[in-house]
């Protein structure tokens, strides 16, 4: 793409061609100018929500390592953990959204999926 031709104003200062809708290139409209501040904030959400899953890391951590301690090791703390946060996200999804899969729908998948989907 090359550049927009330029030419002087009244003023004398060089200024760029004219979009087709009227605006001049390098001027923001109040739709880009809200467009762009609502993007900036999307992001920073997001960021704060990134840095808070971050930072639940540790805490899973310790208690993965306070599990163990009970259970025998790590390897059975992995088994417990797993087997009872797939427990609450069966119940969360029975509860709150109310779809529970029947079994003819997972036999259905492709085998390939049903492996590496988890």
């Amino acid at each position: 793409m090359g550049s927009a031709p330029t030419s002087r104003d009244a003023r004398g200062e060089w200024t760029r061609a004219p979009h087709s809708n009227g605006d001049r290139l390098g001027k923001a409209n109040a739709a880009t100018i809200a467009g762009r501040l609502a993007l900036g904030l999307q992001n920073a959400f997001l960021a704060l929500l990134a840095m808070a899953a971050g930072s639940l890391f540790p805490i899973q951590t310790v208690s993965n390592a306070l599990l163990a301690r009970f259970v025998g090791g790590p390897i059975a703390a992995t088994i417990v953990s797993g087997t009872v946060g797939w427990f609450v996200v069966i119940a969360i999804n029975g509860t709150v959204f109310r779809q529970v899969p029947t079994v003819a729908d997972a036999v259905s998948a492709p085998l390939p999926l049903l492996l590496i989907a988890g």
